[in-house]
């Protein structure tokens, strides 16, 4: 029996949800459905799954880093965050973005943790993350754990024109949390 996706995370853009998920081989795939803002019922049903593949080839997460973060900008972006091997630094794993800004018809790698011109964040073993877009400073924000930190840490970057110029900055030590409570 194959097991079940794992890192689920969804975004509501045109009219459209996207489910992303993370499926037994690592790979990143997604669902759409009808808007969030439809009513669900027993009888719901996304359409088939989807691969998400960079220049045709399908994007892996890191072996036991199955988290997910994504968000919708735009009415047309989307952005999704994920764990991956650093190619530069063997046994290291960094935060890395894939985008689509034509509804998830193509996939291209975003600026945060791109091999060429990049910012990278070395994130923690065992760290979740989660992502979100704020349309009141318009800013996207990743929530995950740095190496060798006990902190909860966020890279956080301009929506909009600048976007391109990849300009990620991190504040790494939000608050600690693995005191007792």
């Amino acid at each position: 029996m194959t097991p079940p996706p794992s890192a689920l995370a969804a975004v509501e853009l045109s009219d459209t949800t996207f489910l992303f998920y993370v499926n037994s081989h690592r790979n990143i795939g997604f669902l759409k459905g009808d808007a969030a803002s439809e009513k669900i019922t027993e009888a719901t049903v996304y359409g088939e799954p989807q691969q998400v593949l960079v220049d045709g080839a399908p994007v892996n997460v890191v072996k036991g880093f199955p988290h997910l973060g994504a968000v919708a900008y735009n009415n047309t972006q989307i952005r999704v965050y994920y764990v991956a091997d650093n190619p530069k630094v063997p046994d290291e794993n960094i935060l890395k973005e894939i985008a689509s800004d034509d509804l998830g018809k193509t996939w291209f790698y975003g600026a945060l943790g791109r091999e060429k011109d990049g910012v990278s964040y070395s994130v923690s073993l065992g760290s979740g993350i989660n992502a979100v877009y704020l349309p009141g400073v318009n800013q996207f924000r990743v929530y995950f754990t740095k190496v060798d930190e006990a902190s909860l840490a966020v890279a956080y970057m301009p929506a909009g024109p600048d976007y391109a110029k990849g300009d990620w900055n991190c504040a790494p030590h939000l608050r600690e949390i693995n005191k007792p409570w």
